[in-house]
């Protein structure tokens, strides 16, 4: 009888426990990661930005506009793009989210022929008087560019023979490079065929930055452009 009673105890406790590690693992949290998304889609005046279904955005992702980092469930996760308050979807695509980690989807080029390049945004601890940026190259019709500062110095290229991106490149590209905080008189990007600069930029300290070259006019002529994302 005690042998009974005792086994009917063991059984209960053990029931218990394993309700207990089910309701635990069921509950589990897979954790959060950021995700920002940049409109530079040529022929969209905005986008909608979901993820398994749940829209990140709070209004319409204008053009050369970013939604800033907005939180996602980590894991695998389907992000799709539509054209601001309709059902035409643009664009979707399965990535993974790592738990505590930034993310950045470009999107770029024309609407009829959209482009994305996910990357992560692994952002740098800031050393004292440095800026962090990184450079990416969109624009399809191309040559390789340099890009960099100009100062009463003259041009100080920071980023050479940059092609136009593809996903593989972009996140080959996607780590940041510090320079000295500060104004900077003109932004350069030059090439074999053209030579674009963007007036009095300054990149603060302990900032961190992406700079794209993007095409806002497909033309002809051509008319091109830098865009520049704050990630921290």
């Amino acid at each position: 009888m005690k042998y009974r009673s005792f086994l009917c105890s063991f059984v209960l406790v053990l029931f218990l426990v394993l309700s207990s590690c089910s309701k635990s693992n069921n509950n589990s949290d897979p954790g959060s990661a950021q995700l920002m998304v940049a409109n530079l889609i040529v022929g969209t005046t905005g986008i909608d930005v979901t993820v398994n279904g749940k829209k990140l955005n709070d209004a319409a992702v204008t053009f050369t506009n970013s939604s800033g980092y907005k939180s996602t469930t980590a894991g695998r996760g389907t992000i799709t793009i539509y054209q601001a308050n309709t059902s035409n979807v643009v664009l979707s695509k399965e990535v993974d989210f790592v738990n505590g980690k930034n993310y950045s989807l470009l999107l770029y080029d024309v609407y009829t022929n959209t482009k994305s390049a996910f990357v992560e945004d692994d952002i740098i601890t800031g050393t004292p008087g440095k800026s962090y940026i990184r450079f990416f190259n969109l624009v399809s019709s191309s040559t390789p560019v340099k890009a960099g500062t100009v100062t009463v110095a003259g041009f100080t290229p920071i980023f050479v023979n940059r092609s136009y991106e593809t996903e593989a490149t972009a996140q080959a590209n996607d780590g940041y490079t510090a320079i000295s905080a500060g104004t900077y008189g003109l932004f350069s990007v030059q090439s074999s065929t053209r030579n674009y600069a963007k007036a009095d930029i300054t990149f603060e300290e302990g900032k961190v930055y992406t700079v794209v070259y993007y095409t806002y006019l497909t033309g002809p002529p051509l008319a091109d452009a830098l865009q520049i994302y704050i990630n921290k």
